[in-house]
């Protein structure tokens, strides 16, 4: 079950970054949402993220959704982790600055039982599915900003899928994903941390 948050002027605090959010109307999912670990468990994967693009103009995450209905898209190259903030520069591994979003697809290995702290910055639109659950949605255009903390229990450690929808319009881009393992510090989700299918 999911909830609306709204966030105004929100502090966020990182090991190196400390940042003030913008006003937001973002979709949560309650703390300790429940995800399933993938079965069977994958094995022999490729380092990173699969990739799919679809150019167009969105404003928000239902127009890239209803894009990927009737389009394929164009497969990109991989991407090592979620750590992109380009400012006016290419979006993701495109050469393009404008007008495109992403499909996302992989797992993400949470190796240790206890609570997972997750954060999401963005510009513009993204949704965050872990496990097979929806934990994060901030849709609209907007200029970067982080989600509140994201809470997620691991009780059977491993691989989970992880889907992220994005999209950028136009100036500039970010797309970044942090997590906090049990007892650590927050940090990107390393490039370990990432595995995708062979092709």
């Amino acid at each position: 079950m999911s909830f609306i948050l709204s966030i105004c002027k929100v502090a966020i605090t990182l090991s190196v970054v400390a940042m003030l959010a913008g006003c937001a109307s973002v979709e949560v999912t309650e703390p300790s949402a429940e995800i399933a670990r993938t079965s069977p468990q994958p094995s022999n994967l490729a380092s990173g993220l699969a990739v799919r693009y679809y150019g167009g103009q969105y404003a928000n995450i239902r127009g890239l959704v209803e894009m990927m209905e009737y389009q394929k898209g164009v497969q990109g190259i991989p991407l090592p982790m979620l750590n992109y903030k380009v400012g006016e520069g290419t979006v993701l591994t495109t050469t393009t600055t404008d007008l495109m979003g992403a499909d996302i697809t992989g797992y993400i290995n949470m190796s240790k039982k206890g609570r997972y702290t997750f954060l999401v910055h963005s510009n513009d639109g993204v949704r965050l599915n872990i496990g097979g659950k929806q934990i994060f949605e901030d849709p609209d255009i907007h200029g970067d900003r982080f989600s509140p903390e994201l809470y997620v229990d691991i009780t059977d450690p491993g691989w989970y899928s992880i889907r992220v929808l994005y999209f950028e319009k136009s100036n500039s881009s970010t797309l970044e994903l942090y997590w906090q393992e049990p007892e650590s510090d927050m940090v990107f989700v390393p490039t370990e941390a990432f595995g995708r299918i062979k092709k």
